[in-house]
């Protein structure tokens, strides 16, 4: 493991910069959707990876977010209280950045 990996803040670090290039991407007209989605996605995956290495896990080489958000599950106290108290909460199955991979016909739209 590189020793970036086994920083959680770096994790989150990396998170933030993520969602900061989702949100400059959707602020730009011409700039397909898809390429924030593919931010926001890898923002939320390092987000996960970051409380699974606060706890002393080792995050793993995926890109599966319903596999993180298992793992973190395991790891992460009011994650189990939710589990418990309302039944396991909806997590995506497989991985998510397969999508972001192909161009989308939808016309890029302005937000602002």
């Amino acid at each position: 493991m590189a020793p970036c990996e086994a920083d959680p803040l770096e994790w989150l670090s990396r998170a933030r910069a993520d969602l900061r290039v989702a949100v400059v991407t959707l602020g730009v007209a011409d700039l397909p959707r898809w390429a924030a989605g593919f931010h926001l996605q890898q923002a939320a995956e390092k987000a996960l990876k970051a409380v699974l290495v606060a706890h002393g896990r080792t995050a793993p080489r995926t890109h599966d977010i319903g596999l993180l958000a298992d793992l973190v599950a395991e790891v992460a106290q009011p994650l189990r209280a939710w589990d418990e108290e309302h039944g396991k909460w909806p997590r995506p199955s497989g991985t998510l950045a397969s999508w972001a991979s192909q161009p989308s016909s939808e016309p890029a739209t302005s937000t602002s």
